[in-house]
């Protein structure tokens, strides 16, 4: 019966550390999606800033 144990002990854990790594896989996506829409963001804020400075510079 103790090896028994062991087994489902062991069977256990191993489904936890995969449960642990499925969850940081898709914590890492998550971060990856933020990092490129705020990169996407910020590229999109340069170019209306960079469309508008000249605009402000000409009008009185």
């Amino acid at each position: 019966m103790i090896g028994g144990d062991a087994d489902v002990r062991h069977k256990s854990e191993n489904r936890e550390i995969k449960i642990l790594f499925a969850f940081l896989s898709d914590i890492s996506y998550i971060c990856i999606e933020l990092f490129d829409r705020m990169n996407l963001d910020v590229s999109l804020f340069k170019t209306c800033v960079s469309k508008s400075l000249p605009h402000k510079k000409t009008t009185p």
